[in-house]
């Protein structure tokens, strides 16, 4: 025979497994990850113009367009957008390529801007500070044919630039 405490026992197991079988599963204490909250209410055509449809030819920016009849300007630079009778819009590349010669580079704007105000006077044909991450690269000149920017590449070098190269830069 089964002694009564070990029934009670029994019972008592049991009903601790089929109460917590039957709660419910869901937590309400969790909370909602406050950088994405906004996410859920963002609608990315809910700005003013977003609703529009584009056909045929007309201005995407307000920056001047030389050409009309070239097509539109776009936000891209160096791009020109042209619509054909299919309604597909094609990409005209308007790049300008120039070429400078670099003399220095750092990572740091001051230092970058020290060195161009400190050889400006050398170089009248212009002292450009430009940024490609992660360096501010100091160059100088502009010219649009390789063959005048090696030319000034050697009057750079003999000026005691010597780690000086010539760069293409698109623009």
């Amino acid at each position: 025979m089964i002694p009564i405490n070990n029934i009670f026992k029994l019972i008592i197991v049991f009903l601790i497994c089929i109460g917590g079988c039957n709660t419910k599963l869901h937590r309400t204490d969790v909370q909602s990850d406050k950088r994405t909250r906004a996410e859920k209410r963002f609608d990315p055509l809910g700005f003013y113009g977003d609703d529009e449809i584009v056909t045929g030819r007309g201005r995407l920016s307000d920056k001047p367009v030389e050409d009309e009849q070239a097509g539109i300007e776009t936000d891209r630079p160096g791009m020109l957008i042209e619509f054909n009778d299919s309604t597909q819009i094609e990409y005209i590349d308007l790049s300008i390529v120039i070429f400078r010669v670099q003399v220095f580079a750092s990572k740091s704007f001051d230092e970058a801007q020290e060195y161009a105000i400190e050889i400006e006077p050398l170089f009248p044909e212009g002292v450009f500070v430009e940024y490609q991450a992660p360096y501010y690269k100091v160059r100088v000149g502009e010219f649009y044919d390789s063959d005048d920017g090696e030319i000034f590449l050697e009057d750079v070098k003999q000026m005691g630039f010597r780690n000086a190269w010539l760069v293409r830069v698109i623009q």
